[in-house]
């Protein structure tokens, strides 16, 4: 049986004209013929099974056959994590996007030496998103410093942090609110920055062992889902 390729679209009309990456992809390397179905989706309109309708030089167009799904969401999932390198930050946005994160807030703290395009990152979300079956898209914010976002954490969660050589065990708990959770670069937090940490989240205790920031985050909403 034929895998059913899926794209994120924007706003999905009977006929729709899929943008030119979408239309490349689907001629160029899946060859596709006209008759053919996709998958479209977004968390407004839903998930829809498609046919191709035409294809062109410049591009597809397909037209709707069926809703296959409604998006639902119990829950929103935030993650905070400091910027580290560049592949290490693509296999944040990506796993933790299948993984159900909601928010993403890139943070520079005292140890952050990279820099972060949201525009790429979003791209990453994007596709993640195609691949896991999610209708939703996350939400990628601009870079701010730790010192700033913690100051104006988002109320609306409830929010964890993950802080080295901390004494506390205390393990992960299962929430049913909103959850935000910070996550450190590979230098760890100064000691300033875990003071602030102290006094605006709760703490959590994820390993005995000294954990990469990407393994961290990935862990950290594993235990959250």
């Amino acid at each position: 049986m034929r895998h059913i390729p899926r794209f994120y679209f924007e706003h999905l009309n009977e006929s729709i004209t899929l943008n030119d990456s979408q239309s490349y992809h689907l001629v160029r390397v899946l060859r596709f013929k006209e008759g053919d179905e996709c998958l479209l989706f977004n968390p407004i309109d839903g998930e829809f099974l498609c046919k191709v309708e035409k294809i062109t030089k410049k591009n597809v167009q397909v037209k709707k056959v069926q809703k296959i799904k409604s998006f639902t969401i119990s829950r929103k999932i935030a993650l905070a994590f400091c910027i580290i390198k560049p592949t290490n930050t693509k296999l944040i946005i990506e796993k933790c996007t299948e993984l159900g994160v909601t928010d993403f807030f890139p943070i520079k703290s005292q140890y952050t030496n990279n820099n972060v395009d949201t525009k790429k990152l979003n791209l990453i979300a994007i596709s993640a998103s195609e691949q896991c079956g999610r209708l939703d898209i996350p939400n990628i914010y601009e870079t701010q410093p730790l010192d700033m976002f913690l100051k104006s954490l988002p109320s609306n969660f409830v929010w964890l942090s993950a802080i080295e050589h901390l004494e506390t065990k205390k393990e992960l708990e299962v929430h049913t609110e909103n959850i935000g959770i910070i996550i450190g670069p590979e230098g760890g937090f100064s000691e300033p920055e875990k003071q602030l940490l102290l006094e605006n989240t709760k703490q959590i205790f994820l390993s005995n062992n000294i954990l990469r920031s990407e393994t961290a985050a990935i862990s950290a909403i594993s235990r959250v889902q």
